[in-house]
């Protein structure tokens, strides 16, 4: 407050028509009176009794929900680790299937190494459900064997020449004594 501002204070008169006196209602005025005095340090070590018992009460509180603060936190913090693995987990389960069903599919088309088939087809629409089924992957096996078929064991004798026609049998007549011989 500025010094030349006035402050507006009214005295209330008291119960008995009295005036109280300044600083009235802020701290009483002590006792003089041994026992009185006595009573009051009674009154203030119950109190003082109470309030300790109070905050010893608060404080095991404390305690208590600081520890169950520190569990919180160290299970927050397994419980993202076990999220990672879980996920890491359906990860590779997934890339499994995926591998098997292409290899699968790539043995069932004649690959010469159905692992390629995993390195070199299109695998963006291959779908894997939640009970592992797999789908998509024949098709992307097959467009990939009708894109690169030198991927494919070639048909024949596996040697990559074509299979040949069957000898011919010599006439099933005996030849005739005197008659040539026919080579073949």
């Amino acid at each position: 407050m500025d010094e030349n501002e006035t402050t507006n204070e009214t005295e209330t008169p008291a119960p008995d028509g009295e005036t109280p006196p300044v600083g009235a209602g802020v701290t009483p005025a002590p006792a003089t009176d041994p026992a009185a005095m006595a009573a009051e340090l009674e009154k203030t070590r119950a109190a003082l009794k109470a309030a300790n018992a109070e905050s010893a009460a608060r404080r095991k509180k404390l305690e208590a929900f600081e520890a169950f603060n520190d569990e919180l936190d160290r299970v927050k913090g397994e419980l993202v680790t076990v999220k990672a693995e879980a996920e890491q987990a359906k990860a590779n389960a997934r890339s499994t299937a995926i591998r098997h069903a292409v290899e699968t599919a790539a043995a069932g088309l004649n690959f010469q190494d159905p692992a390629d088939a995993i390195t070199l087809a299109d695998l963006t629409t291959v779908q894997v459900a939640d009970n592992g089924a797999v789908t998509g992957a024949a098709e992307a096996v097959k467009a990939l064997a009708d894109k690169r078929p030198y991927l494919l064991k070639p048909s024949g004798d596996g040697l990559g020449t074509p299979k040949r026609a069957p000898a011919q049998k010599p006439p099933a007549q005996p030849a005739k004594p005197g008659a040539p011989l026919v080579r073949l």
